[in-house]
C-alpha cells in the first residue's frame, strides 16, 4: 500500500467526536471536489455516509451513488449527496474543526509520500478559493503551506518534513506521522554516516599521501647522502618510516627510543624535508 493509503485509511478510520466535526470534515471535502464528496475510494465514501447518518438532524437524508465521472476521466466514482438544509459555516473556530475541515480535504483529493524519500504532501482544491480557504486553515495551526494551480487544477501542498508531521499529527494520522518520521531520522542517519565516511576516507588519502611523500623524502637522502650521515635521531624516524611506510605519526613517534609524540614524529621529519631540499638545491647548482 501506498503512503497515501496508508494515511487514507488511517483518517477513514478516525472517530468524529461532534456534529460539528462531521459538518466540518463534508466541507472539507467539499472545498476539495466543489460540492458533496466524490471519491474513487469505498472506505472514504462509506466515512462520510456513516458521518451523515450519525446525525441525521444536521444532515437530513443523505444517499450515495456510484457512477462514472469525467473529472476522473471516466472512472467510476462514490457520490455523495445530503437532501437536507446544509448549515452555512465559516471559518473553523476551533482546533478540532480545523483538523476535521483538513481531514475531509485529504480524504477526498488529498496525496502524501516520503515516508522513505523525499517529503511532499498536496490537497487539491476546487478552485483558488477553495485552496486559499485550506490555506488559511492550514496556517491557523501553525502549518505554512503553498498554494498553486497545478496542469490547471489548484492545490495546496507542503514539501518540509516538519510540517508535513504537523499536519498528520493534527488530522489524526498518527501512525503516518510515526512513519514519517522514522523515515526521515534514518534518511539523516544515512546521510550522516555517508559524510563520515567520505570525510574517512579523505582523510585516510591525505594520510598515504603525505607517507609517500615522506618515504621519497627518505629515499633520496638515502641515495645522496646516506642514512648514516645523518643525525641519530633523524636518521631513527628515517629508518623507522621506511620499515612502517603506513604507520601514523602517533605510531612513528611511539617506535623511536626514547618515545616522541605527533609533534615530535613531525618535526624530525620535515627536518628531513628541509635536508632533502638543500640536497636539491646544491645538485642544481652542481648541475
Amino acid at each position: 500500500m501506498t503512503f497515501t493509503g496508508e494515511i487514507r485509511e488511517e483518517l477513514a478510520r478516525q472517530e468524529s467526536e461532534t456534529a460539528g466535526e462531521a459538518e466540518y470534515e463534508w466541507y472539507g471535502a467539499g472545498l476539495a471536489c466543489g460540492g458533496a464528496p466524490t471519491t474513487r475510494h469505498a472506505l472514504v465514501a462509506r466515512r462520510f455516509l456513516a458521518l451523515a447518518r450519525r446525525h441525521p438532524e444536521r444532515f437530513g437524508e443523505c444517499v450515495m451513488e456510484k457512477r462514472a465521472d469525467a473529472r476522473f476521466g471516466g472512472r467510476v466514482v462514490y457520490a455523495l449527496e445530503r437532501r437536507g438544509p446544509a448549515a452555512a459555516l465559516s471559518m473553523p473556530e476551533t482546533t478540532e474543526h480545523a483538523a476535521a475541515l483538513l481531514r475531509g480535504a485529504f480524504l477526498a483529493r488529498g496525496a502524501a509520500g516520503g515516508a522513505e524519500g523525499r517529503c511532499h504532501l498536496s490537497i487539491g482544491a476546487a478552485d483558488e478559493q477553495a485552496a486559499r480557504e485550506l490555506q488559511r486553515v492550514m496556517a491557523d495551526l501553525g502549518v505554512q503551506a503553498g498554494a498553486s494551480p497545478v496542469r490547471g487544477r489548484w492545490q495546496v501542498y507542503l514539501r518540509r518534513g516538519d510540517a508535513i508531521g504537523e499536519l498528520l499529527g493534527r488530522m489524526g494520522a498518527t501512525n503516518a506521522f510515526l512513519k514519517l518520521e522514522s523515515g526521515r531520522v534514518m534518511k539523516e542517519m544515512r546521510v550522516r554516516i555517508n559524510r563520515q565516511v567520505n570525510c574517512d576516507s579523505a582523510n585516510i588519502r591525505k594520510t598515504q599521501e603525505a607517507c609517500e611523500r615522506q618515504i621519497e623524502v627518505v629515499e633520496y637522502i638515502r641515495r645522496e647522502l646516506g642514512l648514516d650521515k645523518l643525525p641519530a635521531s633523524l636518521e631513527e624516524i628515517a629508518r623507522l618510516r621506511l620499515d612502517n611506510p603506513v604507520a601514523s605519526l602517533e605510531e612513528l613517534g611511539a617506535m623511536t627510543s626514547p618515545p616522541v609524540g605527533k609533534s615530535g614524529a613531525s618535526s624530525r621529519l620535515r627536518r628531513l624535508q628541509e635536508i632533502a631540499r638543500k640536497l636539491r638545491e646544491k645538485e642544481t647548482r652542481d648541475g
